[in-house]
């Protein structure tokens, strides 16, 4: 018999782990709100709110100020 492992493998797909493709959600976005979320990228302070931005879009979230959610706009 072999050497034991004290690690646990998961198995992969044409090299990718199962497990990083379970959480990749496509997030549908209405013109308006793409539109918004490039500007927020745009006119981001810090690396943080990109990395904001993109963890909420990865998670399939859409960010909250690209929701028009700004009473001012109607």
């Amino acid at each position: 018999m072999g050497i034991k492992s004290r690690t646990f493998d998961t198995p992969s797909a044409n090299g990718v782990s199962a497990m990083s493709t379970s959480k990749n959600y496509r997030v549908k976005l209405t013109d308006k709100e793409r539109k918004k979320v490039e500007e927020l990228i745009r006119n981001a302070k810090s690396l943080q709110d990109i990395q904001r931005l993109e963890r909420e879009l990865n998670e399939g979230r859409v960010p909250a100020a690209a929701q028009g959610g700004d009473p001012m706009e109607e």
